[in-house]
């Protein structure tokens, strides 16, 4: 740590090499239901400049600076939020890496965690394959960027309107201590490629019921000629109650998946994923997933991965140079009747419905050089598919984005 403080206090005498670049990305989007005449119009600008440092002799320091801020249009109101991105320094000895500031992270799965935390990383690189230790703080982030909603007071404080008057209560996400043991092999008996994690979540909130968990999450992979296979699971450990009266509980998630390069002059790939979490039980330990970063399921359902599964066929095939294009259908189920409410339910406590429908997304995309990246996409949502609400309305979003590297 004496050499990171070091090493920034000496940057104005010692800069080397410098990258800057400044990004422009912005999606608007349409979107509604069958029964409505007028639909939604939404949309998002983000301009996100950039700054690169090499430092050392040989570059092996690197000092990376990046912030942001977005104008957001949604519900006829304007919405300003600066933000700051990946800023991190990062240098390397030998087998020995470090890294500081606020850095992406994700497990295995991308199950528990994935997005950008505040604290360090230690990583070391060796025959047996590559091991780290990280402990990261979610208490500085924006909280509709780490989305932390694990128990309902989270949701609550997420679901609060930013208020530049009260900044502190409005802005900032949960707070909680996150802690991760890493291993990753690359080609362990040159067959599969393995990554493992333990992770622990400490809650430091100032609430009067805490919720701490525990993970393990294990991924493996393995090329067979034009194949991919793909399987792993977490399993989680949860208390939360006060500190003298904590109920245990436990959950866990699984996937697994394949995917197979098409033959052909074309490039294009199909792949077919399942997902599950599990749900509350009626009785016993068991309990529904709760992961530590809420990830959306589904291009409109955007459902929390607890106590659901989700089958996934895909289809993505580059027409050009410059053009791709790709094709989602997924169909999600709930397992158990209390864990999930959102759409399509709505107010329907009493449906015994476990089969939600069927969302079908697709996207074309043109990029023409490497500055300039634009798509328009297109989903629909329809629930008569399933026996959880047959009877609610079809949702449907059409979108486009641009991505402009200004400089």
């Amino acid at each position: 740590m004496k050499n990171i403080v070091l090493l920034l206090l000496l940057i104005p005498a010692c800069l080397g090499a410098h990258d800057f670049g400044l990004l422009l990305d912005q999606t608007a989007g349409l979107g509604g239901s069958a029964s409505e005449a007028d639909p939604a119009v939404d949309y998002t600008a983000t301009l996100i400049p950039r700054l690169s440092i090499f430092l050392g002799e040989s570059n092996s320091w690197e000092i990376f600076l990046s912030a942001g801020v977005t104008a957001d249009y949604e519900n006829e109101e304007w919405t300003f939020v600066p933000e700051l991105l990946r800023t991190e320094i990062s240098g390397q000895d030998g087998i020995f890496r470090i890294k500081a500031g606020r850095m992406p992270y994700a497990d295995p799965m991308n199950f528990v965690a994935d997005g950008l935390f505040d604290g360090a990383q230690y990583l070391f690189d060796t025959t047996a394959g590559t091991f780290s230790l990280g402990t990261w703080y979610t208490g500085l982030l924006y909280k509709r960027k780490a989305y932390i909603t694990m128990t309902p007071e989270d949701l609550i404080s997420y679901y609060v309107p930013l208020d530049y008057e009260n900044f502190a209560d409005t802005y900032f996400a949960s707070r909680r201590v996150l802690t991760a043991f890493n291993w990753e092999h690359p080609s362990l008996a040159e067959v599969v490629r393995l990554r493992f994690a333990i992770i622990g979540q400490f809650d430091l909130n100032d609430h009067e019921v805490l919720y701490h968990s525990q993970y393990a999450s294990l991924k493996a992979g393995v090329l067979v000629k034009r194949f991919a296979f793909e399987l792993g699971g977490v399993f989680q450990a949860a208390e939360a109650g006060k500190l003298d009266q904590d109920h245990l509980s436990m959950g866990y998630a699984g996937g697994l998946g394949v995917s197979c390069a098409l033959p052909g002059a074309v490039q294009s790939q199909i792949s077919l994923n399942g997902q599950y979490s599990s749900g509350k039980a009626e009785s016993g330990f068991m309990a529904a997933f709760v992961p530590v970063t809420a990830r959306e399921q589904g291009n409109i359902i955007k459902a929390q991965f607890s106590g659901i599964s989700i089958v996934n066929l895909d289809y993505t095939i580059r027409l050009h140079q410059t053009i791709s294009s790709g094709l989602t259908a997924s169909y999600f189920i709930r397992n158990d009747l209390g864990t999930y409410k959102g759409y399509p339910l709505g107010g329907l406590e009493d449906s015994d419905g476990h089969f939600l429908g069927g969302e079908f997304f697709g996207r074309l995309i043109w990029s023409p050089i490497s500055d300039l990246s634009l798509n328009l996409g297109g989903s629909m949502f329809l629930p008569f598919m399933g026996d959880a609400a047959p009877k609610a309305d079809c949702q449907w979003r059409i979108e486009m984005g641009l991505i402009l590297a200004l400089y």
